[in-house]
């Protein structure tokens, strides 16, 4: 059976037309009414590639601070006991216990280089933000020219049947 370029695109479009109108689809699909100028937001608040971006720049905004924190005294306390017996001999206990106390006071720089990369980190997830939310965004606002243009399309081989059908 031979068919020409049009009747098969006919074809699809009506496919994807019955898919998108039919209520008895296996999918449900709620109408939600979408505008070109939403799209930023519900990107930076539904995608979850976008909100994971986000974590990975929190993570990086808690590591920072590391030069201050490394001029902060530690102090490190054990405490415990044990108990034991050998042969016939009576149980002894013994207790033991541990205080240290420790303060950074000059390691040649090394913290204010690994404070310095610490910050490089922080200004490098927040460019890899910027440029993940861009790239969906771009992803988006593509789906949604496609979106209107599948929606247009359908109206225009709607009116295209009903004109054929008024013409026969």
């Amino acid at each position: 059976m031979k068919f020409c370029l049009h009747q098969v695109v006919l074809r699809k479009i009506a496919a994807v037309t019955l898919f998108v109108v039919s209520p008895q689809s296996a999918l449900a699909v709620s109408a939600v009414t979408l505008s070109f100028d939403d799209l930023p937001g519900l990107v930076r608040e539904r995608n979850l590639i976008v909100s994971a971006a986000g974590l990975f720049k929190g993570a990086a905004d808690a590591q920072t601070g590391y030069l201050v924190r490394s001029f902060l005294p530690t102090l490190k306390a054990e405490v415990g006991g044990e108990s034991f017996q050998t042969g016939l001999y009576n149980r002894m206990q013994q207790p033991f216990g541990s205080l240290e106390a420790k303060a950074n006071l000059f390691r040649g720089g090394r913290d204010d280089l690994e404070e310095a990369g610490r910050a490089n980190d922080v200004s490098a997830t927040q460019s890899q933000q910027t440029k993940i939310y861009r790239s969906e965004l771009a992803e988006a606002r593509n789906t949604y020219w496609g979106m209107a243009f599948t929606r247009e399309l359908i109206g225009i081989v709607i009116e295209a049947v009903r004109r054929n059908e008024e013409s026969l």
